[in-house]
């Protein structure tokens, strides 16, 4: 078993958040490395390093993809080579899940769900294999220890993956079930799609009245931003462990490099910011930090002010703008920033104070989930 949980340290009667101690290596809350900060990494010039114990491939389906790799043959060794490649770079990590990104309301058959596991199985240096959802022909409980048998079998780790915006006796139900493989061993991981918070508020909430389960909660293809706040930080307060970022069609294009368009996009750079927890374009972060330091230490920020950020990753080799150079390197600096911040967060936690820390945190505080206790059980 690669995912083993050490120690559970929760506080059922606070506000939401819990901490894992997983492998002897992994304390919750924790910023998994996804294929999008690796790729952030391999398109800016540094030699800054990802040291992740936890690193997640993203494989991404768009209906069209997903048809062909179903009934195609090509397909599935196209797959199977890029994302060993992906795979590879991520080698030093503890643990390696794969996600297959599909499309919304595409449950897969017995076919579909017997390729994407080949699929899965078949890449070197993945150990935590995802059950996507399927459409049960039977009885979802007894497919489901099907699958994890088959993975177990393999000398991997099953995870079932729940989508959050499942209707609410839905959600209750198929989560009782995997739940229901802990005590045998199992089942010690479960996958959590992430879907807006507030539009599925009882899924959320059966999560953190359930945080003293042990499994380890890991809510995959978490948006950057919820109104301005960086959402992962959002979900420490229902009692989820892990998250990872959700990997967008398309990212990363050049549109040809059109430089007409580069100072434009220049300017519709955003950046995360450790010290209210939003992820601001420019000129709101302008306003927010009159002298434009970004407070932050990282790897990839050396304590730079924001201008001499952009003067330092927003031009290439040549001395022209590049716009996308620069969101590479701002996204690599969101995924080293936030995981620091949840180093900070997780002292919250275990201090039972995780409502202090919001409200410290403009962006936090604004969502709504501020206040005081003043005795009260949040």
């Amino acid at each position: 078993m690669k995912v083993q949980i050490v120690d559970i340290d929760e506080e059922k009667k606070r506000f939401g958040g819990r901490i894992l101690e997983v492998n002897r290596k992994i304390n919750t809350p924790f910023r998994v490395s996804s294929s999008v900060d690796y790729k952030s990494k391999q398109e800016i010039p540094t030699d800054i390093k990802i040291d992740s114990e936890f690193s997640e491939v993203v494989s991404d389906f768009n209906n069209k993809e997903l048809d062909k790799f179903l009934s195609k043959n090509g397909p599935f060794s196209s797959r199977i080579r890029t994302d060993e490649q992906k795979a590879d770079i991520m080698s030093y990590s503890s643990i390696i899940s794969y996600y297959p990104q599909l499309p919304k309301n595409r449950p897969l058959n017995q076919k579909g769900m017997k390729l994407i596991l080949e699929l899965e199985l078949n890449i070197e240096n993945v150990n935590v294999i995802s059950i996507p959802m399927f459409a049960p022909i039977d009885s979802y409980k007894k497919e489901l220890r099907v699958y994890c048998e088959v993975i177990k079998d393999r000398g991997k780790d099953p995870m079932p993956i729940l989508d959050m915006a499942l209707e609410e006796k839905e959600f209750k139900s198929k989560f009782d079930a995997i739940c229901s493989n802990i005590e045998t061993g199992l089942v010690s991981i479960m996958g959590l799609r992430y879907r807006n918070w507030q539009e599925n508020i009882q899924n959320f909430y059966h999560i953190w009245e359930n945080k003293e389960k042990e499994i380890l909660y890991y809510c995959i293809g978490v948006d950057r931003k919820f109104n301005q706040a960086s959402t992962m930080h959002i979900l420490q307060s229902w009692g989820i462990d892990v998250y990872s970022i959700k990997m967008k069609r398309g990212y990363g294009t050049r549109n040809g490099d059109k430089k007409k368009k580069e100072k434009k996009k220049i300017l519709n750079f955003d950046i995360f910011d450790r010290e209210t927890i939003g992820i601001l374009k420019l000129n709101q972060y302008k306003s927010e930090h009159p002298n434009e330091e970004l407070n932050c230490d990282c790897p990839m920020c050396h304590n730079l002010d924001l201008d001499s950020f952009i003067e330092h990753y927003g031009y290439n080799e040549n001395g022209e703008k590049d716009a996308l150079q620069l969101q590479y390197a701002g996204k690599l600096h969101e995924f080293f920033s936030s995981s620091k911040e949840f180093d900070i967060s997780r002292t919250f936690i275990k201090e039972g104070k995780l409502l202090n820390y919001f409200n410290s945190k403009k962006y936090l505080r604004n969502t709504g989930r501020g206040g005081t206790l003043d005795n009260h059980i949040l």
